[in-house]
């Protein structure tokens, strides 16, 4: 098995849909760490987090269950392009602007003169 480096996923039939009330289908995304990181810095400016998602519909090969790929990009709210705003494309790792605070130094106690 891959270690997923890509963003991607999927989602499935909900076999296990006895009512209305439960989902027609199930899934899950997977996120690169520059997606996280994307999201972070604009949580932290305040800006609405969002993620497009695109799918295609797809046969597993292992078991033949078709179902539903999908691919998350990161939208980033300007406006342009078929759904109403433009994505930032993942296949180039992106650097972060945040920067972690400096560590407050202590004073050595010992070097108080009284």
């Amino acid at each position: 098995m891959s270690s997923f480096q890509k963003q991607d996923g999927g989602l499935w039939k909900n076999t296990k849909k006895d009512s209305d009330k439960k989902p027609d289908a199930t899934g899950h995304v997977f996120l690169t760490r520059d997606m996280l990181d994307t999201l972070n810095e604009f949580a932290r400016r305040g800006d609405p987090i969002k993620l497009s998602i695109a799918a295609w519909t797809r046969e597993a090969k292992d078991t033949g269950a078709r179902y539903q790929y999908v691919k998350p990009s990161v939208w980033d709210g300007n406006s342009g392009g078929g759904g109403g705003g433009s994505y930032q494309k993942q296949s180039q790792p992106q650097q972060s602007a945040y920067r972690p605070p400096e560590p407050e130094v202590q004073p050595n106690m010992d070097d108080i003169p009284f």
